[in-house]
């Protein structure tokens, strides 16, 4: 390779980056706004979805409680969902609601906590 042609190869680097450059600062708002509607809306898909799985949960106390019959043991699939639904959905729930508040308050905490989990 000759200095000319090490000259070309240089200068036609230097062009795309600075069009790389030009092309990532353009977007990036953009990016990072739509990180932050996905982010939130699939959250808020969460607490529906596990929201609607405690209802019965809140349901089958009250109704224990209030009659107090054995609930759980005449009927073991209830025990069985009470066990999954507070368990497993209360928490996801929970954790869900929580996502959706840091991105409405603290969207760049939010960001620097997506971008570390990038790293």
């Amino acid at each position: 390779m000759n200095t000319n042609q090490v000259t070309e190869l240089a200068g036609f680097l230097l062009s795309t980056l600075k069009e790389s450059k030009q092309f990532v600062l353009s977007q990036s708002p953009d990016v990072i706004q739509q990180i932050l509607t996905y982010d939130f809306y699939l959250n808020l898909l969460g607490v529906i979805i596990f929201g609607i799985l405690l209802v019965p949960v809140i349901y089958y106390i009250k109704k224990m409680i209030a009659d107090k019959e054995d609930l759980l043991n005449k009927h073991p699939l209830v025990a069985c969902y009470l066990f999954f639904a507070s368990v497993i959905c209360g928490p996801l729930f929970i954790f869900s609601i929580i996502a959706c508040i840091k991105i409405q308050l603290a969207p760049k905490l939010y960001l620097l906590e997506y971008f570390k989990g990038l790293l």
